[in-house]
């Protein structure tokens, strides 16, 4: 059934399926930020503001590597590409 779509139909599909994700995922975090205020609402609020970028920690591979090796006192494990 879905080969006789044409092309562009799939892609309007597959995007449209990729937007649902990310809704869905949205309201799964509100729920859990909703229920966490109980226990925490102060928690909830940094957690909301560190994810929204006002401290966020930005690295690439090799920071991050760095970042495991200095926290574990172990080598970081190699990873092939």
């Amino acid at each position: 059934m879905l080969i006789s779509l044409p092309p562009t139909t799939l892609a309007w599909m597959a995007a449209m399926i990729a937007q649902d994700e990310n809704e869905s995922f949205d309201n799964d975090v509100a729920l859990v930020e909703y229920l966490a205020s109980f226990l925490n609402a102060e928690g909830v609020q940094e957690a909301k503001r560190m994810r929204k970028g006002a401290d966020r920690v930005k690295s690439d591979d090799a920071g991050f590597l760095r970042a495991l090796e200095n926290i574990s006192g172990r080598p970081a494990p190699e990873f092939q590409e």
